[in-house]
């Protein structure tokens, strides 16, 4: 991962310090689910449903919808969860390859 100040460890690269920060449960999250086997869209697409499933079991229990009742709002909140996690680990993948195309043209730590 990335290193920022405010870890436990201190790393000295000449006259730089670096300390290493505790991943985010949303980090460890996705990379959780990129070890798993085949493509993540369907791990996400199967969290949404889940939860959808989840907030519309709960909502019948207490009464508040007849069973049987499903509101696309329900759908839509149960699926932004899902939705923000996979739009962070996407945009975390491409911040990463435009930092690997333009390392070239970065003059960051060239003693300047």
């Amino acid at each position: 991962m990335a290193k920022a100040a405010g870890g436990d460890r201190d790393h000295s690269e000449g006259d730089r310090v670096w300390q290493e920060y505790a991943s985010s449960w949303a980090d460890r999250f996705t990379a959780w689910v990129d070890r798993l086997p085949g493509p993540n869209w369907p791990y996400y697409a199967g969290m949404g449903l889940f939860l959808f499933l989840l907030q519309t079991a709960v909502v019948w229990a207490v009464g508040i919808y007849p069973v049987g009742t499903l509101l696309p709002p329900h759908a839509f909140i149960a699926g932004m969860w899902p939705f923000f996690l996979a739009l962070m680990r996407y945009l975390d993948d491409r911040a990463a390859g435009a930092l690997t195309t333009l390392r070239p043209a970065l003059t960051v730590g060239d003693g300047d």
